[in-house]
């Protein structure tokens, strides 16, 4: 009944370190990722805004960016249909 009790108690403790552990490792990774992946949507935006300074851009780039401009301010996102769902469960346009 010992040795039963002894295995189980180590075997638990496996689990919480592998589960602490991998837990640990997956913040870690989110973490960084979601850092790399914001400052990536930051300079796409800083680059869509350039393009209204009204320089003289080649052909190429200025199609890249028009290209770009829709993911980069959501434009791909349909917000009249977002507001009238919105609208749909409140039966009024809620005051935020």
């Amino acid at each position: 009944m010992a040795a039963t009790a002894e295995s189980l108690e180590s075997k638990q403790k496996i689990l919480v370190n592998g589960l602490s552990t991998s837990s640990l490792t997956l913040n870690i990774f989110l973490g960084l990722s979601l850092k790399y992946l914001w400052g990536m949507v930051n300079i796409l935006q800083f680059i869509i805004y350039m393009h209204e300074w009204r320089l003289n851009w080649p052909a190429n780039a200025s199609l890249a960016i028009k290209t770009l401009r829709t993911v980069a301010l959501g434009e791909f996102i349909d917000t009249k249909k977002i507001g009238n769902t919105v609208i749909e469960w409140y039966g009024h346009k809620p005051k935020f």
